[in-house]
């Protein structure tokens, strides 16, 4: 499927974010690197405080409820690092405040912030977008609170909406009353042109690439415990 032979050939193509080691058992065990490992932390942290009321937490429930969400818990020494609030302060986005038993986590962006809430106000629309002029009242509607474009350091909402094209993006559609050309704001991804293929191609496999076999890897492993599986039972866990 992914183009080689051997089990071992794939992690070889795969060497960028994964590793073969031997645990304390003398077992060889497949893991992702500390590096590729790291990334994952930051993006489950970011999601993490996204869905927290002010986007921040208390760090002395921190490692209970990323354990509890994502079956472990974040590794400080395998990343170099003695404490959690430092290696949490090294995450972009993330920063730890506060003294003593009062320090808090928080995401450290104001565009990812107001990105998360973007997505939020869209949602609500049956169509999956909003006129352009109708997007600030919408968010207040929906949101319970002013979109004031200059907190995100911007002039105006074009200007908002354009730094983060990852989540938000503006099209031009033609207006079913007068035939005039109406922006309007969409999320990222959304398409009328991306509708599903024939039905040949539909029922016919898909080809994989070592990518991918790398990106279902990484997602494979970050949810094992210590994020690594030994080789003996890889193959049964992937096809699990």
């Amino acid at each position: 499927v992914f183009g080689v032979t051997k089990l071992m050939d794939l992690f070889d193509v795969t060497s960028d974010i994964t590793e073969i080691v031997e645990d304390v058992n003398s077992e060889q065990v497949v893991s992702l690197k500390a590096s590729d490992h790291l990334f994952e932390v930051s993006k489950n942290v970011n999601d993490m405080l996204k869905e927290k009321e002010c986007y921040a937490m208390e760090l002395s429930h921190f490692q209970s409820e990323y354990s509890t969400r994502f079956g472990e818990i974040v590794q400080t020494s395998r990343h170099g690092f003695k404490k959690l609030s430092d290696l949490l302060s090294f995450l972009p986005d993330v920063k730890v405040s506060g003294v003593g038993s009062s320090l808090k986590v928080q995401l450290n962006n104001k565009l990812v912030i107001f990105g998360h809430l973007a997505v939020q106000v869209i949602k609500q629309s049956p169509e999956g977008r909003l006129p352009f002029c109708k997007f600030v009242p919408a968010f207040q509607k929906t949101l319970g609170q002013q979109c004031k474009v200059a907190e995100y350091g911007c002039a105006k909402l074009m200007e908002l909406i354009r730094k983060v094209p990852e989540v938000l993006r503006i099209v031009q559609l033609v207006s079913d009353v007068d035939g005039s050309e109406v922006k309007y704001v969409e999320l990222t991804g959304k398409s009328d042109s991306k509708k599903a293929a024939s039905s040949a191609e539909e029922s016919a496999p898909p080809k994989k690439t070592a990518e991918d076999f790398g990106v279902e890897l990484r997602e494979l492993l970050s949810v094992c415990e210590e994020g690594q599986v030994s080789l003996e039972r890889f193959i049964g866990i992937y096809h699990q």
